[in-house]
């Protein structure tokens, strides 16, 4: 087992994805085996950025197996409050507080926000006196002083264009695993009203937050949005989803129910 690493700061290129099938080409060569492939929360964009891309029959010729725990497909509300606390309520305000404002420009953060379509219903902001939409989102970034959000917000969707909406499955058996049974941050609420902040400084912070269902960082619907729409469109295709819950984001891919899936899963047939 290797990683095919990047760095999650920026966004995926044409070059890194070549890159990445140059190195698991590297290992089939060697080890003689076809590679199991795993892309974990936003590994699973990105992971399905370097399939998608790859040459006609490349996905056939060399991946057994494509693996993807806790997908976060369309965003997680988790991705867009990094702009306040930098990175997470698990960590010390203090590593928070230093993150944040490079949070604000990192642009793989960014495609973390929730998509807008998908979660155009749901509020993504409450003040005393407003109630603000993930539609809305370029509109509160604004709000908080952000200058161009729009257009930043545009050009990282732009780059994640190449995955048409995951309209196409890559041609390789699939097994996706998560949870959906945990209380997950939907809707985040604020004490004060937005207001413009400074970009390099301590920004105000959500005391309450709203939850639904997912894995206890990304929504359910955003989890299963891909192998859904795989399974409807391609019914012969092999694709197991096997259940996770209980196991929250972060810590799928720690389990000893995991690496059992992945021998009893993937190796089977190996």
């Amino acid at each position: 087992m290797t990683a095919c690493a990047y760095d999650w700061r920026q966004l995926p290129t044409e070059e890194w994805a070549e890159k990445c099938r140059g190195y698991i080409e590297k290992m089939v060569k060697t080890s003689g085996k076809k590679a199991i492939f795993i892309g974990h929360s936003m590994g699973g964009p990105y992971s399905y950025y370097v399939l998608r891309t790859a040459p006609s029959g490349w996905v056939e010729k060399y991946i057994h197996r494509y693996i993807t725990p806790s997908p976060a497909w369309l965003g997680a509300p988790a991705g867009f409050v990094s702009v306040f606390n930098g990175l997470s309520n698990e960590f010390p305000p203090a590593l928070g507080d230093y993150f944040a404002p490079m949070a604000r420009n990192i642009p793989a953060l960014w495609f973390l926000f929730p998509w807008s379509d998908a979660y155009k219903d749901i509020p993504a902001v409450k003040t005393p006196k407003n109630t603000y939409y993930w539609n809305e989102i370029v509109k509160i970034l604004t709000m908080l002083g952000i200058e161009q959000a729009d257009l930043k917000l545009k050009s990282v969707l732009d780059v994640f264009s190449r995955l048409n909406s995951y309209e196409e499955m890559p041609n390789v058996p699939m097994i996706t695993t998560f949870a959906t049974d945990l209380k997950t941050a939907y809707t985040y609420v604020f004490k004060e009203e937005l207001t413009k902040q400074d970009p390099m400084g301590k920004w105000m912070q959500p005391k309450e937050e709203l939850y639904g269902a997912g894995d206890a960082t990304v929504p359910d619907f955003s989890l299963k949005y891909a192998t859904d729409k795989w399974m409807k469109k391609y019914p012969h295709r092999n694709i197991t989803y096997v259940d996770a819950s209980g196991i929250d984001h972060s810590n799928i891919v720690l389990t000893d129910k995991f690496f059992n899936m992945i021998l009893d899963e993937a190796f089977h047939d190996y």
